[in-house]
């Protein structure tokens, strides 16, 4: 597992080189980074042919299935809870579609890399709910553009001699961002049977009268598990049991991208805003122009709030969000780059996205109507006039 996670960490270095040669060439000798710059080197970065983007075409896929076989809105009437017994006996392949698509993708998760995390194949009923709340009619296929055709749509290169090193560049570009993204994949499979190990331990453990939930064990630190095992030593069991009480409010604080000495969770701010309405200025990954209702989500358990068509607000997305992006119009995360996971899944999906949004999820509000401009990395809310309005 250490060796993957050392290969992770050299792919996502080559990727940020592969991604500062090419902002370089494109720059041209020129001091500033314009939104037209960003744009197109999004264009270079997209790969493609990603993991990431195979989550959301498979969840889309079984979607389309559903829809297809004339029982969808039985399908959705069904508790989440026994929608896959559903599946066993009304829709038999889509069932055993499902199971594929969690033997191949359900360890993945929102905070996959947090052991505590419950993943989509030990909690089904979550990915029920997702395809329950899908409204699929025709499977989307995004076209692949040849390198050249990518080339050729730039507009900012001013010299046919940038182009001839982007040209060279542009292989690199696609490449390291889906061994960036093949790595990661292999380093959360290792940390999933990390917690399926935990997860048995917790279950002997709990069994054995050791611990009275078997969740705590992923509160205990390594050296401390052994010792209270071995010694059943009560402080370290009000140790676990504490860090659980505060496990919910933790997952909440948010830190600065790069910090020195004693980190330290950044403190609470809500911008001020000023009469002249809401508008927000941040890094464009993917262009297009989408008017939208918005739906902000500061935390996993306001999902349901989601609905077809929406532009998703939030703090940042992984692939436990992927489920979600078919049914988005929009992205806007407060923190990412260029190649971070909604940039490049977005990409994938020809989705408006900006990222690096700070206090977005503050400034805006579920049902609001905003304008997002991936191309020029702006989202504002806007007011929508209706017939009775314009007919007064």
């Amino acid at each position: 597992m250490w060796q993957v996670a050392y290969n992770h960490s050299s792919t996502s270095a080559a990727s940020t080189c592969s991604q500062f040669v090419a902002m370089t060439v494109l720059l041209e000798g020129a001091a500033d980074f314009s939104p037209e710059h960003c744009n197109e080197i999004c264009a270079l970065l997209n790969s493609g042919d990603v993991l990431s983007a195979e989550v959301p075409q498979g969840l889309a896929n079984l979607a389309l299935q559903i829809e297809q076989s004339g029982r969808a809105e039985a399908f959705r009437k069904q508790d989440p809870q026994g929608a896959m017994s559903w599946l066993k006996a009304n829709l038999t392949q889509v069932y055993y579609n499902v199971l594929q698509f969690l033997d191949e993708h359900g360890h993945r998760a929102i905070m996959e890399f947090d052991m505590y995390t419950k993943p989509w194949v030990l909690v089904p009923e979550e990915l029920m709910k997702i395809l329950q709340n899908m409204r699929i009619t025709k499977q989307e296929v995004q076209s692949t553009k040849t390198d050249a055709e990518i080339i050729a749509a730039l507009t900012t290169p001013k010299k046919s001699s940038t182009r001839k090193v982007l040209a060279w560049v542009l292989p690199l570009c696609r490449r390291t961002v889906r061994h960036r993204e093949s790595t990661k994949a292999h380093v959360i499979l290792g940390v999933h049977k990390l917690r399926l190990a935990a997860i048995r331990l917790g279950a002997l453990l709990t069994r054995r009268w050791y611990l009275p939930q078997q969740d705590l064990v992923f509160f205990f630190r390594a050296a401390e598990l052994a010792d209270y095992i071995s010694t059943r030593d009560p402080a370290l069991l009000r140790k676990a049991i504490q860090r659980h009480q505060y496990y919910s409010s933790w997952c909440k604080l948010k830190f600065a991208e790069l910090n020195t000495g004693w980190i330290q969770p950044l403190p609470a701010h809500v911008p001020t805003l000023t009469t002249g309405g809401v508008r927000l200025e941040a890094t464009a990954v993917c262009g297009g122009d989408v008017v939208a209702r918005a739906c902000v989500v500061k935390d996993l358990s306001e999902i349901n709030q989601l609905q077809q068509g929406d532009i998703l607000i939030t703090y940042a997305t992984d692939i436990g969000w992927s489920p979600y992006f078919p049914l988005l119009s929009g992205i806007v995360t407060e923190l990412g780059g260029l190649i971070s996971h909604g940039a490049v899944i977005a990409r994938e999906y020809g989705l408006p996205c900006i990222v690096g949004a700070t206090h977005a999820t503050d400034m805006f509000h579920t049902g609001d109507m905003v304008r997002l401009v991936g191309s020029k990395g702006v989202i504002e809310k806007v007011l929508v006039e209706t017939s009775a309005d314009a007919e007064s």
